[in-house]
């Protein structure tokens, strides 16, 4: 098996691993549990479980004219808490992840956008499993209440300032990566002057 294509500079016999045996030890619609015994890059024998996820991961930065953006609330089975977080959802295999990111913004926040730029690209926990995430901005807001919400959810949402949203998670009160990366990434494009220059300033203004 050969991994995904190596970053520049990186030899490609340093990304090839050897599968020689894999079973299934758990499946389900959003995820598969697999063992491997392989080969590693370096020749050394290793085991390896790996989830799979089924759904790619989407999240949204909504940002209005005076530097504020939106928060979805929720209690997260995983980890048993009440979680602040931006729109967030799954991307069906073979969907558009920009149609998931516009949905997901209409059904957690009531909103609508007619600019949507992707600014992040990442794996999240790439030892242990291979989901991917995808983050997006999004500009001219408009209200657009769909509402389709799971029937286990129980959704609050609130407007606050980007530099409140950064306190927050500075203080440990944001735990979500995806927002968490998003949140500093929308920080350091405004810092950098990688997006309009009175939104900019509107998001870097001292509150």
């Amino acid at each position: 098996m050969t991994g995904p294509t190596a970053p520049a500079g990186a030899p490609a016999d340093e990304t090839h691993w050897d599968i020689k045996n894999a079973r299934t030890v758990y499946d389900n619609p959003w995820l598969r549990l697999r063992e491997y015994q392989v080969t590693a890059p370096t020749g050394a024998a290793a085991t390896y479980g790996l989830v799979q996820f089924k759904k790619a991961a989407v999240g949204v930065l909504p940002l209005e004219p005076d530097g504020s953006t939106y928060l979805v609330g929720q209690a997260r089975f995983a980890t048993g808490t009440y979680s602040w977080e931006l729109p967030e959802g799954g991307v069906e295999p073979g969907s558009d992840p920009v149609a998931t990111a516009h949905r997901e913004l209409a059904e957690e926040a009531g909103l609508g956008a007619r600019v949507l730029q992707q600014v992040l690209f990442f794996h999240t926990s790439n030892s242990v499993c291979d989901e991917r995430a995808y983050g997006y901005v999004a500009t001219e807001l408009y209200p657009n209440p769909v509402f389709e919400r799971d029937a286990v959810e129980l959704l609050a949402v609130r407007r606050l300032h980007m530099q409140e949203l950064l306190a927050e998670i500075d203080r440990g009160l944001i735990t979500d990566s995806l927002t968490i990366m998003l949140a500093l990434k929308v920080f350091h494009l405004a810092a950098t002057g990688a997006i309009a220059s009175a939104l900019a300033e509107a998001i870097l203004q001292c509150r």
